[in-house]
C-alpha cells in the first residue's frame, strides 16, 4: 500500500496455528524494534476453500463465508503473512489442484492492493501410528505445497520462510508438540513450560516478526521507502546495540556494516541521491569505512545550509 504516516498495519493469516503465534506477534515486533501493528486473521480448522470463501468459516460467531485476503485488505493491511497448507494436505489426493488455484487468486487480490506478503512454510506433522493420513499430510506438505509455495514466493518477490526446515534445527523440538496443551501432540504446539510459556508458538512468532523485518529491510521507518530518512536512523546509532527502528536491519543487535550494506542495496529513493551507495557486488562495508561515512554524514548536516 502506499507510504502514509499512519504505522504499518502486519496482519497474521491461516489457520489455528497462525492464530496461535499471531497472539504472540505483536510483542515480538516490539522486540526486534519493527514499529507496526499487529494484527490477526486466523480459524482453526481453515482450509484453502474457507481462507478464499468459498465455504463457511465455522469459527466465526456467527459462522458466515468470507474471504480472507479482502479482510486484510479492508483492514488496510500493509502486509499479510500467510501460513496455511496443513489441514488442505490432510484432505483427498485431489485437493492440491484446488489449493493452488485459490491460493494464486488470493495472493492476485493481494498484489493487485500493493500488499506486502510473507509466506511461511507449514510445520512438519508428526506421525502418529493410529492416524496414517498424518504421515500422508506430512510427505504432501514436503514435495506438493512447499514447493509450490516457494516457486509463488520467487515468482511475486514475497520472503518465503522454510518453517518446516528451521524447526526441525532447534533443540527438542519435537517436544513442543501438543494438541491439547497437556499429553503429547502430532500437529499443534500448544506444549506449555512449566513457567506457563508456548515455547514453539513463541519460536514461530519470533520467526514470522523476522520475516517481517526481512520484508522491510533497509526501511527503519516502514513507511515504503529505504531512503535517507533510514540512513540517519542507521547512522545516528552506528556500532551502538539498536534494534530494527534504530538501522539494525538484520536484526542480530548491533548497528553496523552490515547494515548499511542492506539499506545501500535496497535504496530505491531519490531523496538521498547524494549519498555513496555501493554496487550489491561490494559485499558487506567495513566497520571502518561505515565509520567514516556516518561521520562524514553527521558533519554535513551539522553544517550551515549555505555552506552546503
Amino acid at each position: 500500500m502506499a507510504a502514509s504516516a499512519r504505522a504499518a498495519t502486519v496482519v497474521a493469516t491461516g489457520d489455528s496455528q497462525s492464530a496461535a503465534y499471531g497472539d504472540r506477534l505483536q510483542a515480538m515486533l516490539t522486540r526486534l524494534g519493527v514499529d507496526a501493528s499487529a494484527l490477526k486473521l486466523a480459524s482453526g480448522g481453515a482450509t484453502s476453500k474457507v481462507y478464499a470463501g468459498v465455504d463457511v468459516d465455522l469459527a466465526t460467531t456467527p459462522p458466515r463465508a468470507h474471504d480472507f485476503a479482502t479482510d486484510a485488505i479492508e483492514l488496510q493491511a500493509d502486509l499479510v503473512l500467510f501460513m496455511l497448507g496443513t489441514n488442505d494436505a490432510l484432505q483427498s489426493d485431489d485437493w492440491f489442484p484446488q489449493y493452488q488455484t485459490l491460493i494464486s487468486g488470493a495472493f492476485d487480490r493481494l498484489d493487485a492492493a500493493g500488499v506486502r506478503v510473507v509466506i511461511g512454510s507449514n510445520l512438519p506433522i508428526l506421525p502418529y501410528d493410529g492416524y496414517p493420513r498424518y504421515a500422508v499430510g506430512d510427505e504432501r506438505l514436503r514435495t506438493l505445497y512447499h514447493p509450490w509455495l516457494q516457486a509463488q514466493a520467487a515468482q511475486r518477490g514475497y520472503v518465503y520462510l522454510d518453517n518446516y526446515s528451521a524447526i526441525q534445527q532447534q533443540a527438542n523440538w519435537q517436544s513442543w508438540y501438543s494438541d491439547n496443551g497437556q499429553t503429547p501432540g502430532y500437529v499443534h504446539l500448544y506444549w506449555r513450560a512449566p513457567d506457563g510459556s508456548r515455547p514453539g508458538y513463541d519460536w514461530l512468532a519470533e520467526r514470522m516478526a523476522r520475516g517481517v523485518a526481512q520484508a522491510y529491510v533497509g526501511d527503519a521507518n516502514l513507511d515504503g521507502v529505504v531512503d535517507g530518512a533510514d540512513y540517519t536512523a542507521w547512522a545516528d546509532h552506528l556500532q551502538q546495540a539498536g534494534k530494527f527502528r534504530d538501522g539494525d536491519f538484520n536484526c542480530d543487535g548491533i548497528v553496523d556494516g552490515a547494515d548499511y550494506t542492506l539499506w545501500a542495496d535496497h535504496f530505491n529513493s531519490a531523496a538521498a541521491g547524494a549519498l555513496p551507495v555501493p554496487e550489491p557486488s561490494c559485499g558487506v562495508l567495513g566497520t571502518l569505512a561505515a565509520l567514516l561515512i556516518a561521520a562524514r554524514f553527521r558533519a554535513k548536516r551539522r553544517q550551515p545550509a549555505s555552506a552546503r
